[in-house]
């Protein structure tokens, strides 16, 4: 009866936590519903850990063959069990590890509460193999351990793209001038994630360098159009935004969704006619209202404003989109309220929630731990832009 308890929890844990994943792209969700999850989430990896070693003889096996929950929850037993009985276990698995495995271990890294930690990933920096350096340098830079310039720089010449990808993350963090070099080579990689990766840190290292590239990776259908197309509804100027209205016609649907939440993040009601005409498109209608609600809060009198009509399709396909279940707004009654009010929104100005705002400079994403999501709602990143 013990074991089918401890079994509950696992397979709990594991759903959750690829949950949570998941929840990162959804446009619908609060900062207290990801706090929530992580709540949950929480309760049944203490209950595995009330289970001592019966629970780690459950999950150990799947550091060498699971799902990216199981290799979570494996994770997070190897590092919180007594005596971290599993340490050994999850370095020696990482080498061989799948794709999801080396995911779900990096979970674990990123929100093991194990007082231990920090100095166990510190050790690992100077391992032989580069996937365990990988991981631990993403875990560091994530709890906001940032090693010294030479362990990034290092990173940022290596051939392993995931150790690659984590010392941009560094140099983002860093911002230090004398990595700017490193990083811009990197935007030339026919790797989208290195490439993106590059960008996001070239931002924080050099922005009217990186605006230029973004410009420039759009005109030219060039790597990451998405992270560029985000990055300008960042950190991008009031002449940005006919490029950006250019680029929610991508053929790319990624593309054209980061370009619409960009014009969101701008705020400039220059593209409100824009995003009101979108909210006709069958797949992106969901999204423009989401950047109009960016832009406008609780101006906008959501409750008057009926989901659009369409033919209600069975879908048995599973394939599941994250903006599948999103409010649509009537285009009609949007034009409407927009020629009414929009004499109290300054065509010079930038609106977030309704408010003016001034964007400071840039500033680096401050990664969440278990159950603290204050930013969230503000957060680029985190609300599905990428």
């Amino acid at each position: 009866m013990i074991l089918d308890i401890l079994d509950e929890h696992i397979d709990e844990a594991e759903d959750l936590f690829e949950r949570r994943l998941l929840a990162f792209d959804m446009l619908d969700l609060t900062g207290e519903d990801l706090a929530e999850l992580d709540v949950r989430l929480r309760a049944h990896l203490d209950g595995l850990l009330l289970g001592g070693e019966a629970s780690w003889n459950l999950c150990r096996d799947f550091l060498a063959e699971g799902s990216v929950g199981q290799a979570f929850v494996a994770g997070i037993m190897a590092c919180e069990a007594p005596g971290a009985p599993g340490l050994q276990t999850l370095i020696e698995a990482l080498p061989e590890a799948s794709p999801d495995i080396k995911q779900g271990i990096r979970g674990a890294c990123h929100l093991t509460v194990w007082p231990g930690v920090v100095y166990f990933l510190q050790q690992q920096l100077g391992s032989d193999d580069a996937d365990v350096r990988a991981v631990a340098l993403d875990a560091l830079i994530y709890r906001k351990e940032i090693p010294a310039i030479d362990v990034l720089e290092r990173a940022l010449k290596s051939s392993n793209t995931a150790e690659l990808i984590a010392g941009l993350q560094g140099a983002a963090q860093v911002d230090d001038l004398r990595l700017a070099p490193l990083v811009e080579g990197c935007l030339s990689s026919n790797n989208t994630d290195v490439s993106a990766a590059a960008l996001e840190a070239l931002v924080l290292i050099d922005p009217a360098r990186a605006v230029a590239r973004c410009h420039g990776i759009l005109s030219d259908n060039a790597p990451c159009p998405t992270t560029a197309a985000m990055l300008l509804g960042v950190i991008g100027n009031r002449e940005d935004i006919g490029p950006l209205i250019e680029t929610t016609a991508s053929q790319v649907p990624q593309v054209a969704r980061a370009a619409v939440l960009a014009l969101g993040n701008l705020g400039s009601p220059v593209a409100v006619q824009a995003l009101i005409k979108l909210l006709d498109h069958p797949e992106l209608g969901g999204v423009a209202g989401v950047s109009l609600k960016r832009m406008f809060g609780e101006h906008l009198p959501e409750a008057e404003m009926p989901p659009l009509e369409t033919a209600e399709e069975e879908d048995d396909s599973g394939d599941w989109q994250p903006d599948d279940d999103l409010p649509r707004l009537s285009p009609q009654f949007v034009q409407q309220w927009w020629v009414e009010q929009q004499t109290r929104f300054s065509a010079e100005g930038r609106f977030r929630i309704g408010e003016t705002f001034r964007p400071g400079p840039p500033s680096v994403e401050t990664p969440l731990p278990l159950v603290n999501y204050e930013m969230m709602e503000n957060s680029f990143v985190l609300k599905g832009c990428l």
